[in-house]
């Protein structure tokens, strides 16, 4: 008789034990399923000459071009170039403008 009452207490640890594993995965599963991706990454930053003729235009992604290498920049009048982070079409996001560089 206690030989019968051990092994089921022993098949009863075993589902308990089963049963807490089987939840565990079931959860991490649902955390994993439901936690956000990290955004898209946009492409690098990159450099834009400005073409623009009034101030009112620097506000104006369209009179920007794109500019491999340096800008050649000397001065501390007006906008020459910029460097961002470029939109879905090909042109600077204004919003992510990190350094300006200036002319006479």
């Amino acid at each position: 008789m206690l030989f019968k009452i051990a092994k089921a207490n022993t098949k009863m640890k075993v589902v308990k034990f089963t049963m807490g594993f089987a939840a565990i995965i079931a959860a991490s599963l649902a955390m994993y399923a439901f936690t956000p991706s990290a955004p898209k990454q946009m492409a690098d930053r990159q450099c834009y000459s400005f073409n623009g003729s009034t101030p009112a235009d620097q506000s104006n992604p369209a009179k920007y071009s794109p500019i491999t290498g340096v800008p050649d920049c000397d001065g501390n009048s007006s906008l020459c170039a910029i460097h961002a982070r470029p939109d879905v079409n090909g042109q600077p996001d204004l919003s992510t403008i990190d350094d300006t560089k200036l002319k006479d």
